[in-house]
């Protein structure tokens, strides 16, 4: 009986650990990448030296590779 309380105790704490991973995955996603140098003022600073008629053609090019999402942010 005791080997059963352990198995379900171990699967308690993996599934406590499982949501924590989910709800906390972008903050620590985005930490590390300011860790690394690349911040996201930097990658906006890079997106603003874009002239528009290439934004228009980046997201073109994106949304025939089927990036939909990429594609938008550089309409937006």
């Amino acid at each position: 009986m005791k080997i059963f309380s352990w198995i379900r105790f171990g699967l308690f704490v993996l599934s406590i650990g499982w949501q924590l991973w989910q709800e906390f995955n972008p903050y620590i996603y985005a930490w590390s990448r300011k860790i690394g140098g690349v911040t996201i003022a930097d990658y906006q600073i890079q997106t603003r030296e874009l002239s528009i008629q290439s934004m228009l053609t980046k997201a073109q090019e994106l949304y025939q590779q089927g990036d939909n999402c990429e594609a938008c942010r550089f309409l937006y």
